[in-house]
């Protein structure tokens, strides 16, 4: 690395050992000051640091006229987790979420030093990393792994926007302003199985996971609540079945959150039909076994599985069969390979609406406590309807003496396609 200019000369500028982009650095109040350039040309560089350091010395100055203190990540995480997080079924997720920040950009990083770049960088290591929860196993019974969702990404950039912004407003801790944290919407992944689709995955299925299939595609109800839904919580005389629904944020541990939804005639011949071929004393979704490989199973001891013997159907079970008779489903149909379990749900909901366009019916059969959510996830099937409605009501039009006046003056637009 070559030695860097004197202050007077050239604002500290140097070139890093096999870059050929200039940096500076200075120092200002007993606070070091500097970055790159992004120039080659070192009259350019020297300009574009004259700049910065005018910039960062304002800030400086800001910092201690405002009387903010200087405070390390390190602390600033051990804060937030005594006086935030403390006592709450979140401490423990956010705990380890602000460890492995402070492992990214180190403990003792001062927090008027964390530029836009410190963000980027913790965004982009929690977005190539990888987890076997939910990616099931290969034929072999070894797990897999898959990228990290979108919404892990969002929980963690949340945990250090939350741990930052906590000490900049209750502790005085400087922080440079309009940090931006990356917090993007979950990417538009819901998609309705067409019946091509339905029908290549029922074909490749196995004949024991059919029934799950089926009454999924049917209700809507997602993979927890079908794997966990018991006999006693099927009321046949009423319609109704009664299931485990999704945490909420704050539920104490160990909290379960009961739904009841009304059932279709179809949802109750295809459960009184389970009901009474008993496979099960508990649960009504269960699998044969195959042979003894699996561990305890649901047996109660260490012999394995007993061949030929049904068991519950777990959430692990499902997705691992899920995504082993996809694939074969997928050399058949190759848009299947995209199919998500929880597609089904978001089919039955887009069929429900398509047929009955009344919100309020879909938010009670997903079990929305708010019909915004309805409507930000399924809005598009209306709009579909009210396009399909709009071009009806437009052919229709053409033959009315006034379009047709309106398109003889539209003729000579080239880039208009006119109605009809």
């Amino acid at each position: 690395m070559r030695k860097p200019q004197s202050v007077g000369e050239g604002y500290g500028l140097f070139l890093p050992e096999g870059s050929s982009i200039w940096y500076w650095r200075r120092q200002y109040k007993g606070r070091k000051l500097g970055g790159s350039t992004g120039d080659t040309s070192r009259a350019r560089a020297l300009q574009v640091a004259k700049e910065q350091y005018k910039a960062a010395v304002q800030q400086v100055d800001a910092e201690i006229a405002s009387g903010r203190k200087p405070m390390t990540l390190g602390r600033a995480s051990e804060l937030y987790c005594a006086e935030v997080v403390s006592g709450k079924p979140g401490e423990e997720p956010a705990t380890r979420e602000l460890a492995w920040i402070e492992s990214v950009l180190d403990a003792e990083t001062f927090l008027h030093d964390l530029n836009q770049a410190h963000i980027t960088k913790v965004r982009n290591e929690r977005r190539v990393m990888t987890t076997t929860r939910g990616a099931g196993k290969d034929e072999e019974g070894r797990l897999l792994e898959k990228l990290v969702s979108h919404s892990t990404v969002n929980r963690t950039m949340q945990t250090l926007r939350a741990a930052l912004y906590h000490v900049r407003d209750h502790h005085e801790a400087f922080l440079k302003p309009n940090l931006k944290f990356g917090i993007t919407k979950e990417e538009a992944t819901k998609r309705e199985a067409s019946e091509a689709e339905e029908a290549a995955l029922v074909d490749t299925l196995r004949d024991d996971f059919h029934d799950i299939f089926a009454f999924a595609l049917l209700s809507g109800i997602r993979e927890t609540g079908l794997c966990t839904l018991e006999r006693s919580r099927v009321d046949l005389g009423n319609s109704e079945v009664t299931f485990q629904s999704k945490r909420h944020r704050g539920d104490p541990p160990g909290f379960i959150r009961w739904e009841t939804q009304a059932l279709g005639p179809l949802e109750v011949a295809l459960l009184t039909e389970i009901i009474a071929a008993r496979h099960h004393p508990k649960y009504v979704f269960t699998y044969v076994a195959r042979g003894k490989k699996g561990g305890k199973g649901g047996t109660g001891d260490d012999n394995g599985f007993e061949k030929g013997k049904r068991y519950p159907i777990t959430v692990e079970a499902l997705t691992t069969r899920w995504q082993r008779d996809r694939a074969k489903a997928a050399e058949v149909l190759p848009s299947v390979a995209s199919m998500r379990w929880h597609d089904l749900r978001h089919t039955m909901a887009s069929r429900l609406l398509r047929k009955t366009r009344n919100p309020a019916w879909v938010q009670k059969a997903l079990g929305h406590a708010d019909i915004k959510t309805t409507m930000r996830h399924y809005a598009h099937v209306l709009n579909d309807d009210v396009r399909q409605a709009k071009a009806e009501v437009q052919g229709d039009q053409t033959a009315s003496p006034a379009m047709q006046k309106l398109q003889g003056k539209l003729q000579g637009r080239s880039n208009l396609k006119l109605v009809g």
